[in-house]
């Protein structure tokens, strides 16, 4: 799915995307989604995919992600995905 929703964004802006990921709590990632933003939101960057999140990640709550465009910064982003993550 996150794939998919990868190609369609990719689509969409006209040139190839690479995805990062942060993991935070459910609430976080439902504010995160909603506003755009990152600020005030308590989160981890990683290079897993959330269909393999490290366990410790998982385990610390950490267990929603948002996926955006690798260096979208801060604020303003587009949500490419978001969701539960699984751990490894």
């Amino acid at each position: 799915m996150i794939e998919a929703r990868r190609i369609m964004y990719k689509n969409h802006i006209g040139t190839e995307v690479s995805l990062q990921y942060y993991y935070m709590t459910e609430a976080h990632a439902r504010l995160c989604a909603a506003n755009r933003s990152l600020t005030g939101i308590a989160y981890r960057l990683l290079a897993s995919r959330p269909a393999n999140a490290p366990r410790d990640v998982v385990d610390a709550g950490l267990n929603w992600y948002i996926a955006v465009k690798e260096g979208a910064g801060d604020q303003g982003f587009d949500v490419i995905s978001w969701g539960k993550a699984i751990a490894a």
